[in-house]
């Protein structure tokens, strides 16, 4: 989405430059890009502030779990603690 918008502003640009635009359609593009990188930023901080909370819920940093430690036993299978 961040990269249609920035196309769109810089064709809206190009038309202003060319006087077949007005410049509404620039400012339009610009804030088509501001709110698409915001929502890439919102996005992270939300993926960022989920793997703190699972890792909090988990008990360890997620980087620490082997493949074993995460893989979740099937049922009857025995563990070893």
């Amino acid at each position: 989405r961040a990269e249609q918008a920035g196309e769109t502003f810089r064709l809206s640009l190009q038309r202003l430059e060319n006087l077949r635009a007005l410049p509404l359609e620039a400012v339009q593009g610009l804030q088509l890009v501001a709110e698409a990188e915001t929502a890439v930023v919102l996005a992270i901080a939300e993926y960022n502030a989920a793997q703190i909370e699972l890792e909090r819920l988990v008990g360890m940093p997620l980087g620490r779990l082997s493949e074993n430690d995460a893989r979740v036993p099937a049922e009857g299978e025995r563990t070893t603690p």
